[in-house]
């Protein structure tokens, strides 16, 4: 059972951006959105790196909100396990990092790195983090956005 947040639709808006149409290879994008899942509240934040539709990776990070939080306020409960997507919007590509312990996803730095190195379709990829309710189903705290457009690479 797949649970998604009230902010999906805040979050495309919010968390959409250009991933660059002539920009060097270092360029990328940015944004995040907020959001709570079992009720823990932190901010699901990416950073793709590519140019055109070349994307070397996008580096998904669950961040505290607020500057006197000393550390992300993440899941933590007996049998949560969390991993990471990355998707198109409308299909045409999906990669999911395998699902850990939460403490062990938030002592790696709450942060997965899914890597592609390839030209993907143009379009609006998403990456959210999933939840594990104790196999009870998937929660997110919710989906941030961005655009890939331009030319692909060529080798």
């Amino acid at each position: 059972m797949y649970r998604t947040s009230r902010l999906a639709l805040a979050a495309a808006a919010f968390g959409a951006v250009i991933l660059g149409l002539a920009a060097p290879a270092s360029a990328g994008a940015t944004g995040n959105v907020t959001g709570s899942v079992y009720g823990s509240q932190f901010q699901t934040h990416f950073k793709a790196s590519g140019s055109g539709l070349y994307l070397n990776y996008v580096r998904v990070t669950a961040d505290k909100i607020g500057s006197t939080e000393t550390e992300v306020d993440f899941p933590s409960f007996v049998g949560c396990n969390a991993h990471v997507q990355l998707y198109r919007s409308g299909g045409g590509f999906n990669r999911d990092t395998a699902a850990v312990p939460c403490g062990a996803f938030v002592a790696a730095g709450a942060s997965e790195v899914i890597s592609i190195y390839d030209n993907v379709p143009a379009g609006k990829y998403c990456v959210r983090i999933w939840v594990d309710n104790r196999g009870e189903g998937y929660a997110n705290a919710g989906t941030a956005c961005f655009r890939v457009k331009g030319q692909p690479r060529v080798s």
